[in-house]
């Protein structure tokens, strides 16, 4: 995933964005683009971050905002995300600007929390754009009118894509008609992949003789069995 966030210095709050209660400020005068750089290297590869109480995490059951707006905070456990690219695209002090590409799981909002304690100063998000998620860009994006207007003229079909195009991270197999048939039932069913030189992941797109995208399927860990998970005929 790729975003695009706005981070302001100087004040923190209790929901690590603009929504929340300031619960402390700072003074980041005297915070140049020198320092940023700095301070913000610790944060790039593979970290370990806190999920903030207002998110979604549970915790014994309850999602934490739901205890966080009773007044409540509980104490949370570490999880692994990966920075793979955190660059500064602007810095108009007190916002800065920068562009985040990152795995499943990640906090941006904690990202903007925990930069404003290394600097001493607090920080919030400001904004957050996603710009590109499961191999979709908003550079690719269309706006409704410019959609309606497709409708309208007849030419909406270059704006739809295969259902499979947001799976393509995943293995393709090619299986034959009797496995398709198991497959139509949702049965499991056996594909040695061995000689195919590309190892087996936990999913792959399952697509028939000619071409027709069949199902999702996971594998069954240490063997060729695959299991069918989304089946689409």
């Amino acid at each position: 995933k790729k975003y695009l966030a706005e981070i302001e210095l100087g004040t923190a709050t209790d929901t690590y964005d603009g929504s929340g209660q300031v619960i402390r400020r700072g003074d980041p005068a005297g915070i140049d683009r020198k320092r940023l750089e700095t301070s913000l290297g610790p944060f790039r590869g593979d970290i370990r971050q806190i999920p903030p109480m207002y998110s979604a995490v549970k915790h014994q059951g309850q999602p934490l905002y739901k205890l966080a707006r009773e007044g409540l905070e509980v104490e949370r456990k570490s999880r692994p995300v990966t920075i793979h690219r955190l660059e500064i695209i602007d810095w108009r002090p007190p916002v800065i600007t920068i562009e985040i590409e990152c795995s499943k799981g990640t906090y941006i909002r904690t990202l903007a929390y925990d930069l404003g304690e290394s600097l001493g100063c607090g920080a919030f998000l400001k904004s957050l754009v996603r710009t590109c998620s499961g191999g979709f860009d908003i550079g690719d994006s269309v706006t409704m009118p410019e959609l309606e207007e497709a409708f309208r003229c007849g030419y909406w079909e270059q704006y739809v894509h295969p259902i499979d195009t947001a799976l393509r991270h995943h293995q393709a197999l090619v299986v034959n008609e009797a496995t398709e048939e198991m497959l139509k039932k949702g049965s499991p069913v056996t594909i040695d992949n061995s000689g195919s030189g590309t190892p087996l992941t936990e999913y792959c797109r399952a697509y028939s003789i000619d071409g027709r995208f069949l199902a999702v399927l996971k594998s069954v860990p240490g063997s060729s069995v695959w299991q069918p998970k989304k089946v689409l005929i």
